[in-house]
């Protein structure tokens, strides 16, 4: 994972390894490409956040089921700032440009808001996991070990 989405990112207003946040033990992470200007992502960003807070509601502190990485699309780093904000997961820093469009080149990424979701090993489980999210609630998680377990 490391690989894909670089060796930091910001969690909060701090800066941590990568690596700790693989150390949380997530079966899934998710890269969540947004941004404050479009209004289906300030729609779907709240409902992402009540998912991920539901999914590892039962999680000790440094445990997650689902580990998700804004990866931010704004045009700024004000408005990117502003956004994040309302986030409780992790992000790409703004300032990393060039990590940003690899992201975004490497998932094909031509609208937004998309949420891609990967194994731990990096494979793609699904492109569609705003979709499995706003259908599923919760139960999206299956959705993807379900279809994590077709690839395997």
């Amino acid at each position: 994972m490391e690989d894909i989405i670089g060796k930091e990112v910001r969690s909060g207003a701090n800066t941590v390894e990568v690596q700790s946040v693989l150390q949380s033990g997530a079966e899934f992470y998710g890269i969540y490409f947004g941004a404050h200007w479009a209004p289906p992502c300030r729609l779907f960003t709240p409902a992402l956040a009540e998912f991920y807070n539901k999914v590892n509601n039962n999680c000790e502190s440094e445990s997650r089921r689902v580990e998700i990485v804004f990866c931010s699309i704004d045009g700024n780093n004000d408005a990117f700032e502003r956004n994040y904000r309302e986030m409780p997961f992790k992000a790409i820093p703004y300032t990393e440009e060039q990590r940003i469009q690899n992201l975004k080149q490497k998932y094909s990424i031509n609208g937004i808001p998309t949420l891609v979701i990967l194994e731990r090993n990096g494979e793609v489980v699904s492109y569609e996991g705003r979709t499995d999210i706003q259908n599923h609630q919760e139960g999206a998680f299956e959705v993807w070990q379900k279809k994590a377990q077709s690839m395997n």
